[in-house]
């Protein structure tokens, strides 16, 4: 290496001139190489962490954009509780209109069912605040969408879809979202529903460098396991599930709905793609033909 030549060169010179011995030069060889590893590893680190807080201002900016009519930008409140009430909301799509009524308390866990393609894109919308309704009342946390900054409604609102992306680094910073104080409840986590065992079987363990691309040494199933720990060390209060169970084995939706219904604070609207895994709530939601969403149980 060019680190080995030069301390070689400039060493020989010294060895010439009596100031060094040949065994001294071949122990300054050696640490030379071996001091080149942690200043590399130190170079790539700090490279990545410019390349966060690039990516995180930019977010920040498209946050902050003007033409937000959803929410209020300078808005420091954020949702309390996962409370959400919709009273006769109604969005338009085309030449048609869908009414969206419902009522679910903090921490209530429910199921939705029967919902069509058409209506369920809009509901969502609502939910994640894409969209907001054209009349009517929606409130999250006791407040309507708009008392709410983007950045502070989407810290405490997660939604998991079947097809979740990674981050360039270590599975580790993927599953804390490069957050050092929450890598103890991410490992915690990762245990909890079977994730932990594919981990440790890596060479590097959690600290196994992954691409932001599906693929290399993680399975679909490992990626959305990951992606439901990452959507809970953020402790949201409220978590939407949209078949993120894709890819997922037996054992791991089992471990999945066993966190779930164990979990005490967010509230959960769940939507799997395995039929085995609707009965994992008692209370239900219903797109209807109308687009009314009611519970079965445990109140309207």
């Amino acid at each position: 290496s060019i680190t080995t030549i030069a301390t070689v060169a400039v060493g020989a010179v010294f060895v010439i001139k009596g100031h060094l011995t040949t065994g001294g030069l071949a122990a300054c060889t050696i640490l030379a190489g071996r001091s080149l590893g942690p200043i590399m590893s130190l170079m790539v680190h700090w490279t990545q962490v410019q390349k966060v807080m690039v990516i995180q201002k930019r977010i920040n900016d498209i946050w902050k954009l003007e033409d937000d009519t959803v929410f209020t930008p300078e808005s420091e409140t954020a949702p309390e509780n996962g409370s959400i009430i919709m009273d006769n909301a109604i969005v338009s799509r085309g030449d048609r209109q869908y009414s969206f009524t419902m009522s679910l308390e903090s921490g209530q866990k429910v199921m939705l069912r029967k919902a069509g393609d058409d209506i369920l894109p809009l509901f969502w919308g609502l939910m994640i605040g894409t969209t907001a309704p054209e009349k009517g009342d929606l409130l999250v946390g006791g407040h309507e969408l708009k008392e709410y900054s983007r950045p502070n409604y989407r810290s405490k609102v997660a939604f998991i879809s079947r097809h979740s992306q990674l981050f360039r680094g270590s599975i580790l910073e993927n599953l804390s979202l490069f957050q050092p104080k929450k890598e103890a409840l991410a490992i915690e986590l990762a245990e909890r529903i079977g994730l932990a065992i594919f981990i440790h079987a890596l060479p590097n363990g959690f600290r196994t460098q992954i691409g932001d691309m599906i693929g290399g040494p993680l399975e679909q199933g490992m990626i959305q396991r990951m992606a439901i720990v990452r959507a809970l060390v953020n402790e949201p209060e409220i978590l939407i599930f949209n078949e993120a169970d894709e890819g997922i084995d037996l054992a791991g939706k089992k471990r999945i709905v066993q966190l779930l219904k164990e979990l005490d604070g967010p509230t959960i609207i769940m939507m799997p793609l395995d039929i085995s895994m609707h009965d994992t709530f008692k209370d239900s939601l219903e797109l209807e033909r109308a687009c009314t969403v009611s519970s079965n149980e445990g109140g309207k």
